[in-house]
């Protein structure tokens, strides 16, 4: 299970990439649509059959913190492939952010140093 942190990062990155949230039941899922997929995939897009992206409805489980897909006819079974590719990407938004995180940080640190605190 991801800790509480990164799953919100994860969260916040897929509904922020326009992903869409779906509650019910006790199921806590964020859809990732083709547009969002190919602002993932980048180039790779192209790699992965159009079916793959077109035919298929991908998902991020909160509660079981897994991807999951359902299938639609033509599609192409290249999801571990596209799941991580998601996983990469949202670690790749992640570390950008924590290294930000910890520049301000070290920033602050020098100033209090500066002024005597």
């Amino acid at each position: 299970m991801l800790n509480p942190a990164m799953q919100k990062f994860k969260v916040d990155t897929l509904l922020n990439l326009g992903c869409k949230r779906w509650q019910k039941n006790g199921l806590d899922r964020i859809y990732i649509n083709e547009s969002e997929l190919r602002q993932i995939l980048g180039a790779e897009a192209n790699y992965y059959s159009s079916n793959s992206l077109k035919n298929c409805k991908y998902y991020y489980d909160l509660v079981t913190d897994a991807y999951g897909y359902k299938h639609y006819e033509g599609c192409t079974d290249l999801h571990d492939a596209i799941f991580r590719a998601i996983d990469e990407y949202i670690q790749s938004k992640y570390n950008a952010h924590e290294m930000t995180k910890k520049e301000r940080e070290v920033t602050l640190d020098e100033l209090n140093a500066a002024l005597g605190l």
